[in-house]
């Protein structure tokens, strides 16, 4: 049996994120061990093996190269900051309780959210403060701190993805953002409400482009604002949605500014600029029949 040259762990491998990554990074060189709060794990036939957390000693002889932490607590289910943190501590006691290689630095990849900038804001830099306005946001920005200093600890390069509207296979039924919203009332074909239908939308992101972050070279602890270029508007939005079965769009004005975000170092990681009109076309038609 030929070695795979990297064991790779990912913390919170229940959600539908992980059956889809995995499938784009491949398994060629990688063995995938999964951890989950969650019995029902969809990508169980893509990992070696898995386990909930308390039996994390299971993966004690283990040496990982890659984890990818996708586990969160849902900001829908609502709570307190130490609801939230309650995840974060898990994480940090899980990352602390595993091993890494001695020939080579592992690399820990997390991902964040948009939620830790404030929600009037009109543009996402690098330079941009972070202004969350509510728990969960508040919750990411501490776990973001406790990942650069486990990293520092580790010696591990650690990668921070700032996500914006998230475009998964499944993300309907997990998620409140704009587009899993348009997604139902597309399935049950009613009214949606849409604001500014001119203005473009390139806060947005998706797992195709997150898995190719995964080769990317990176050194040390860095945080990337995940984006696309702005090239398909609202108004576009809602004439494929209603090719696709929504009933009727209803069109509305308002000051909030449609988030734009600075992409330089994204499309220095994956060598092009992601295209937000690409990601709808693709996800929009796939998952209104799911």
């Amino acid at each position: 049996m030929i070695k795979k040259s990297n064991n790779f762990l990912i913390l919170g491998s229940g959600s539908s994120i992980t059956e889809k990554y995995l499938s784009l990074i491949g398994s060629l060189d990688n063995d995938f061990y999964g951890v989950s709060t969650s019995t029902n794990v969809s990508a169980e036939s893509l990992l070696k093996k898995s386990i909930c957390y308390s039996s994390i000693d299971e993966y004690s002889s283990i040496r990982f190269s890659n984890v990818l932490i996708i586990a969160s607590r849902n900001p829908l289910e609502g709570g307190t900051l130490q609801d939230f943190t309650k995840v974060n501590d898990l994480i940090e006691r899980t990352l602390e309780s595993i091993k890494f290689p001695n020939h080579k630095k592992p690399k820990i990849t997390l991902l964040s959210s948009f939620s830790v900038y404030g929600k009037q804001i009109d543009l996402i830099s690098d330079d941009t403060p972070t202004e969350p306005s509510d728990f969960y946001g508040e919750s990411k920005i501490l776990l973001e701190q406790k990942i650069q200093k486990l990293s520092e600890n580790f010696n591990a390069d650690a990668l921070v993805c700032r996500l914006p509207v998230f475009l998964y296979p499944g993300v309907s039924a997990k998620s409140g953002n704009f587009m899993a919203k348009l997604s139902l009332a597309i399935k049950q074909k009613s009214d949606f409400t849409m604001m500014n239908p001119k203005d473009g939308l390139g806060a947005i992101f998706d797992v195709e482009n997150l898995a190719k972050l995964h080769d990317s070279d990176i050194s040390g602890f860095k945080i990337l604002n995940c984006g696309a270029n702005a090239d398909i508007n609202f108004e576009q939005i809602g004439s494929l949605a209603l090719k696709l079965g929504l009933n009727n769009v209803n069109w509305s004005e308002n000051n909030r500014p449609s988030v734009k975000v600075c992409l330089n170092s994204l499309t220095h990681l994956i060598g092009g600029t992601p295209s937000a009109k690409d990601m709808v076309y693709k996800w929009l038609p796939s998952e209104v029949i799911l």
